[in-house]
């Protein structure tokens, strides 16, 4: 856990912050809970839900590591960090074409389209390799749905046959309870219409 006064990188999916979105905090309080509240250096805390899914790393760590957390704006401007993630349990998985973006941390990410979701994760054809890091952003675009967005531990991105030619594969890390409900219906009803 960091300590008063650390700075720490926060790294937020682009689905849901706007440009200015801080990206640089210093950490202000801590709880004993796991909880910290962090305030911006520079820019301003985007208006967040509660429990979105961000990735966190101190100033002085290496580039690719980021540890899982979740995020929400504190009343007074600050955000509020749980450094927390989800079990990595293995899930059935259902062949469903949804666009999606899969974002390194410190990119806009990549747009491409699921070829199997489970709860635990997704394989998505994507129109260019990503690089190899250990974290990334995903965000499922139901239509005319908010996005469903998570972190995720990036399993491969290899050179795949068509549709796309990279085939992605993430484990999810962490994901809003609201997010994970919304999955789990959304896989339920894709579930449903095979059996018809």
């Amino acid at each position: 856990m960091p300590g008063l006064g650390a700075l720490l990188f926060v790294e937020l999916p682009s689905t849901v912050t706007g440009p200015d979105a801080a990206v640089l905090y210093a950490v202000v309080s801590l709880d004993g809970g796991g909880d910290l509240t962090a305030r911006p250096v520079v820019g301003v805390t985007p208006v967040l839900r509660t429990e979105m899914p961000c990735l966190v790393r101190p100033t002085a760590a290496p580039e690719d590591m980021f540890v899982d957390a979740f995020a929400r704006t504190a009343h007074d401007g600050g955000l509020i960090l749980h450094l927390d993630g989800v079990d990595s349990r293995l899930h059935r998985r259902y062949p469903l074409a949804m666009p999606v973006v899969v974002q390194p941390p410190g990119s806009v990410g990549v747009v491409g389209m699921t070829e199997d979701i489970s709860l635990g994760g997704l394989r998505a054809h994507l129109p260019a390799p990503l690089p190899a890091v250990r974290r990334v952003f995903v965000s499922l675009t139901p239509r005319e749905s908010p996005p469903i967005v998570g972190t995720a531990r990036m399993v491969s991105c290899e050179r795949s046959e068509s549709p796309g030619p990279y085939l992605a594969r993430v484990e999810y890390a962490s994901m809003a309870t609201a997010d994970r409900a919304r999955l789990w219906l959304l896989l339920d009803a894709t579930a449903g219409s095979d059996k018809r």
